[in-house]
């Protein structure tokens, strides 16, 4: 394994927490191959990366801020409407690369999902699990959708898909379409967490993470703490957002607005359940962890709703609904589904595609 400190610029998308979550093991495993690290990001991403990778060094770049609807069919309609908004910032962060080069001089590029985010001279990577784009409109609309998604990926140096080589994979499709891009290479699935060693009996029914863009995270919340509240139950609610939370709740619940990998790994543990978006980084997380969970996709994304389809028909997670829920019912009916066995996810891929990047920079 090559030892030399090589400069890594690394960016995630804002487009919810788990670009950034995802981005961790993969830091971790550059640190240890003597790299200087470079993180590019602002806002909530900014804040945790900070707090789980101190030894980087961080820097300001705005993210894509994009905003969902009140429904399904509003957040459809919503992120089809942002799509010039979508490209404006694809340019702007190719702008503010090209003016950063000079003072960084990274040796390598790797984007999380930021289609701009590349340079001609130096090696770039693109991390994505969405090489196959989910469409509310459709097969033809999805035809479409790869055919320019893998026009962007096509111009960087190496594709980092953080799913297993073998299909069906946890992407199912959208990591394993029929035809892969030639500059594709399998990392396996990325997480910050290990397996869960759960006490006999745990301190606490439910830990509830929250996360995504807006409206749809306080709409979600406020259900989850209505029935929380007209509950017993004991729980954990991890808000997702930097904003004061004001509501009062009884001693059994609890509520953080955001918290480090770490001691959310421990309220893991002393969680029977699990309850979460069906995110692709939370749903690495839930099988890096072999935790029990429900997954809840967010509605109108249609990327998370096939997970949740996917996911469920494998026998891997429990999935319901937003509008089904029902913490009662579900609670149940996650624990009676969940099956006991687990396979931690290998690091051989991502050392891989380390070696081979480490050879092209």
């Amino acid at each position: 394994m090559a030892s030399s400190k090589k400069h890594i610029l690394i960016a995630p998308l804002d487009w919810g927490l788990g670009h950034a979550t995802r981005c961790v093991p993969i830091i971790k495993q550059l640190l240890c191959r003597n790299a200087r690290v470079t993180i590019a990001a602002e806002g909530l991403h900014l804040a945790l990366l900070q707090k789980e990778l101190p030894d980087c060094s961080f820097i300001s770049l705005p993210g894509y801020s994009i905003q969902y609807g009140r429904t399904a069919v509003g957040t459809s309609l919503k992120i089809t409407w942002q799509v010039p908004k979508i490209l404006k910032a694809i340019r702007r962060e190719q702008r503010w690369l090209a003016a950063q080069l000079p003072h960084l001089k990274p040796d390598i590029i790797i984007s999380d999902n930021r289609y701009g985010f590349r340079h001609e001279g130096i090696p770039s990577v693109f991390i994505t699990h969405q090489l196959t784009i989910a469409s509310p409109f459709g097969r033809f609309s999805e035809n479409v959708l790869q055919r320019l998604n893998y026009r962007f990926v096509n111009q960087f140096t190496r594709c980092w898909v953080p799913d297993l080589d073998q299909p069906p994979g946890l992407s199912g499709m959208l990591g394993h379409p029929a035809h892969l891009p030639d500059n594709a290479r399998y990392i396996g699935p990325q997480s910050r967490f290990t397996k869960i060693e759960k006490p006999q009996t745990p301190q606490y029914d439910l830990l509830c993470i929250l996360s995504g863009p807006e409206p749809q995270r306080s709409i979600w919340q406020q259900q989850l703490l209505n029935q929380l509240l007209d509950s017993e139950l004991r729980a954990v609610v991890v808000g997702g957002t930097n904003h004061l939370f004001q509501q009062a709740l009884p001693e059994r619940i609890q509520y953080f607005a955001s918290l480090d990998g770490a001691t959310l790994h421990r309220y893991m543990q002393q969680s029977r359940l699990v309850l979460s978006r069906c995110g692709y980084s939370t749903v690495m997380d839930m099988y890096a962890s072999s935790m029990p969970c429900i997954l809840v996709p967010t509605p109108g994304q249609t990327e998370q709703e096939y997970l949740a389809v996917h996911l469920k028909q494998q026998g891997l997670f429990y999935s319901v609904s937003q509008h089904q829920l029902d913490l009662r019912r579900d609670m149940a009916a996650a624990e009676a589904f969940y099956t006991p066995g687990y396979t931690a996810p290998s690091s051989s891929l991502l050392e891989q595609a380390l070696d081979e990047l480490w050879r092209i920079a």
